[in-house]
């Protein structure tokens, strides 16, 4: 084990080695990089449509990670007068701590395609009158009529028609504007920090558990210091994991297998 992690860890745990790692030039498509962005950030109203950079901030080798415990409980004491605490710990239990070989942060510099969601018109108008509750649930196209009713504790129609003046609002959005590379508002910085754990076989249910481990036990990102680009850095932290090239052909599957069910678990695997 201790000759290729530790050759690995010679070529990776720096500056260079990371970005090589997760910007390679042959990664035409920025799978590599998408892999780990989409580990940490939700974009629903954006599309990623290119990474343009990524700059490698700091690196760190044999980060020890330990897995927090919490404890929560209440003491109460009775005489000679009554008292009650509730108690709530947050901690390590003195567990040996996770290594995570090789800890990384990034910032991305991507092109979204974002929908701004503006507004291209609103109409507000009475809904008329109705006569059973089926004819006023069809007055609107979204609406849980029963969850509404017993909200507001109305059990008959004659209920609804009384306790409130009904108004129906139609908003329209104006269409996403055509995407511009050009655009300077597209462009945007990401921060993610990455962890690598270097493996020295193919045992893909135990690198798996190891990824769980690191992600289960992680520490809060806190990087106030930094320049704004990382004032927001998510408190996850994107998975990496390094397999032996050499090992591929012996355990019965294909780099592309490995990568693909990795990516299937927000798990980036690389094969050096």
């Amino acid at each position: 084990m201790g000759d290729h992690v530790d050759a690995v860890l010679l070529q990776i745990g720096n500056s260079a080695g990371v970005h090589d790692i997760v910007f390679p030039s042959s990664d035409s498509g920025r799978a590599r990089i998408r892999t780990l962005l989409s580990a940490v950030y939700q974009l629903p109203f954006a599309i990623v449509r290119d990474v343009t950079a990524v700059d490698v901030v700091a690196v760190e080798c044999a980060r020890p990670l330990f897995p927090v415990v919490r404890r929560t409980g209440n003491w109460t004491q009775t005489m000679p007068a009554h008292m009650r605490t509730d108690v709530d710990i947050v901690g390590s239990d003195g567990a040996a701590p996770r290594w995570i070989d090789v800890v990384a942060d990034l910032s991305a510099t991507v092109l979204l395609e974002i929908d701004p969601g503006e507004l291209d018109s609103l109409r507000i108008s009475d809904i008329g009158d109705f006569a059973t509750l089926a004819e006023f649930r069809a007055k609107f196209r979204y609406l849980d009529l029963e969850a509404f009713m017993r909200a507001n504790r109305l059990t008959t129609v004659e209920d609804l028609r009384g306790a409130f003046h009904y108004l129906l609002a139609e908003a329209k959005l104006k269409p996403a504007p055509p995407f511009d590379p050009t655009d300077p508002a597209a462009s945007r910085r990401l921060a993610v920090r990455i962890g690598v754990l270097i493996r020295d076989d193919i045992d893909l249910t135990d690198a798996l558990r190891e990824v769980r481990q690191m992600l289960a036990a992680q520490e809060p990102v806190v990087d106030e210091h930094r320049d704004r680009d990382f004032a927001e850095i998510s408190s996850h932290i994107a998975p990496l994991v390094v397999f032996p090239a050499s090992a591929v052909t012996g355990s019965g599957f294909t780099q592309e297998q490995i990568i693909a069910f990795f990516a299937g678990q927000r798990t980036l695997a690389v094969f050096v």
